[in-house]
């Protein structure tokens, strides 16, 4: 039984997977260390390529990954650090040889037989390549899926959910085309049985001489491919081979889901360090990349002192650009001190005492009613508008005016009050 994936639920696999490079592109961590799995929805007929090399294969995956969110689309456009970190891509500056990938990458093509409902008869074959046009422009990777391929993104007849975690940190393309093809038979829990010969060109090493003698074939390709996969993915290989006289003649494989490794937690402080610093402090590209390139010395701890050091500034001055900051914290190892903290404590209580005597005094001030009292003139009334400014009720103003002539009515109120408290 196949799951069904809806493109609503392509989607949000892919907005998880930006979630995630996002919270992790500021920690310079790739998509393998990241735990945490989202999903190629990948059709059997798109397992069958024409041969290709580890990274290109990896390409093929990133843009048909990318591709099923939108499946109609005529071109794609993403971030180009976004698809290098999909696909693994750990020479990240070396857009040369990324060009050369992605047109090996081109070059893959897969057969699709087209039925004519009226006339089955009349068949049509065509060979496909599964990468169209495809460009890099302005840190932009822009791309096309042929229309005839764009169905198997849609709603494939059979497919298997690859994890993209898992797809990137294969470091042999014979146990990713292995782990490509029995994944769809993971639910049944056995594959087809195949001769020597038919799995020998299924995975592409028909041509090699060393493929040819068994003994080899299993040392040298067979049990280091299934080695990575059952330590790597999140499925278990057993290897099931058939006789035929004396020499092997049938090759199948049991398969077992396991549990995938869970990195959820170191995610999520991840990408709340991430959100801080993009969302709090507003810091730029090229500052995110200076803080990637430094983060053997500019650790978590280094990050979150100069962190609380900035917002500690904020609450007790007037900072006006908090990024800048906080680079430069991060630079010279800008950490709030104990005294620093003693300091603006006291302020911090003696400002909320005087805000609390303030507050009292003007609630009494509301709720007693006072007495008529007689405003003096000219100099009298000069000599205690003085006075008034000198006492406490002046202090719930944060301006009072120079004379009673030229106050405001809650300064006059106040004034009334502390001729009736004499």
């Amino acid at each position: 039984m196949h799951q069904i994936v809806s493109q609503q639920q392509d989607t949000t696999q892919q907005q998880l997977a930006f979630d995630i490079f996002a919270s992790l592109d500021a920690t310079d961590t790739s998509i393998v260390e990241s735990g945490t799995d989202f999903h190629l929805r990948k059709s059997s007929l798109l397992v069958d390529v024409s041969e290709l090399g580890l990274l290109a294969r990896r390409v093929i995956n990133g843009v048909y990954f990318l591709a099923q969110a939108n499946p109609d689309a005529e071109v794609h456009t993403y971030d180009l650090r976004y698809v290098k970190w999909l696909i693994n891509y750990a020479n990240s500056n070396n857009n040369t040889h990324l060009k050369k990938v992605i047109r090996e990458a081109q070059k893959s093509s897969v057969q699709v037989n087209v039925i004519d409902a009226l006339n089955p008869d009349d068949d049509n074959w065509i060979s496909v390549p599964m990468l169209g046009a495809a460009g890099i422009r302005k840190g932009q990777f822009v791309f096309k899926i042929p229309s005839e391929l764009r169905s198997q993104l849609r709603d494939p007849a059979r497919h298997a959910l690859l994890s993209m975690r898992i797809l990137a940190g294969f470091s042999s393309v014979y146990a990713l085309e292995l782990y490509e093809r029995l994944s769809i038979y993971k639910d049944a829990g056995l594959s087809p049985v195949w001769t020597l010969d038919e799995f020998r060109s299924m995975i592409r090493v028909d041509g090699l001489k060393s493929a040819n003698d068994f003994r080899y074939f299993r040392r040298d390709i067979l049990d280091p491919a299934i080695e990575q996969i059952n330590k790597d993915s999140d499925i278990e290989l057993e290897l099931k081979l058939q006789r035929t006289g004396r020499s092997y003649s049938h090759i199948a494989f049991a398969i077992k889901p396991t549990k995938s490794l869970d990195g959820t937690s170191s995610i999520a402080a991840a990408k709340q360090l991430y959100s801080t610093l993009t969302d709090e402090f507003g810091l730029s590209d090229a500052e995110l990349d200076e803080i990637s390139a430094n983060r053997e010395t500019w650790t978590d701890d280094r990050l979150q002192a100069a962190i609380e050091f900035v917002r500690h500034r904020c609450t007790v001055s007037s900072v006006q650009y908090p990024a800048k900051y906080l680079m430069s914290a991060l630079r010279d190892g800008y950490r709030v001190g104990s005294l620093e903290k003693q300091a603006t404590e006291k302020k911090v209580s003696k400002a909320k005492a005087t805000a609390k005597t303030a507050a009292d005094y003007e609630a009494r001030l509301k709720e007693t009613p006072l007495k008529s009292v007689e405003i003096p003139t000219g100099e009298a009334l000069a000599a205690a508008w003085a006075t008034f400014r000198q006492s406490p009720h002046a202090k719930l103003f944060k301006v009072l005016a120079d004379n009673y002539e030229s106050a405001e009515i809650r300064q006059r109120k106040a004034f009334e009050g502390f001729l009736q408290a004499q």
